[in-house]
């Protein structure tokens, strides 16, 4: 049974495990092989810990639930772009686990998060996606979003990750 709802503090372990599961799977290839082996699960984990205490981060975390385990989660909240309008959400991560991938519970965790980011008043939605993941690109394609034009450069601890935009309107 698949489920979408608000992560808590109890889901900081398993956010930690996804996270890192995921890098390693989306970025295995594009980014140096030793550093992805050094993520740290427990490491993640207390960083998501600190995140669901503190309630004035700005930005909402959701989980996706697959026979009682927590395989993803996306963040969700105002875009933090610069120029963006206030009626501008962003859908902050969108990660699962690879084992469920092409089962459908991403789907409803996008559909879910952007419901929510409607019901709080945002007009429109964007997203950031690594430049060459083209499941995650088609992905959002396959659901009306698109690119617009805008790139950036990530950097995690020196490891650069080359980003697209995508946007669509909400309602």
């Amino acid at each position: 049974m698949q489920t979408v709802r608000r992560a808590n503090l109890t889901d900081a372990d398993a956010l930690g495990s996804v996270e890192v599961r995921a890098w390693q799977a989306v970025h295995r290839g594009d980014l140096d092989d030793d550093w992805l082996d050094g993520l740290d699960p427990v490491a993640a984990a207390e960083v998501w810990r600190e995140e669901l205490r503190d309630p004035g981060s700005g930005r909402e975390l959701f989980v996706a639930i697959d026979a009682g385990a927590v395989v993803g989660f996306a963040a969700v909240g105002r875009s933090r772009d610069r120029g963006a309008t206030p009626a501008t959400g962003e859908v902050q991560a969108l990660v699962l686990i690879p084992d469920v991938w092409g089962r459908g519970l991403a789907s409803d965790l996008l559909a879910e998060v952007t419901d929510h980011l409607a019901d709080q008043g945002f007009s429109d939605v964007t997203a950031w996606v690594p430049e060459r993941n083209d499941r995650a690109r088609r992905f959002y394609a396959e659901r009306g979003w698109y690119e617009d034009g805008e790139r950036s450069v990530d950097d995690h601890d020196g490891h650069q990750i080359a980003r697209v935009r995508v946007r669509r309107p909400l309602g």
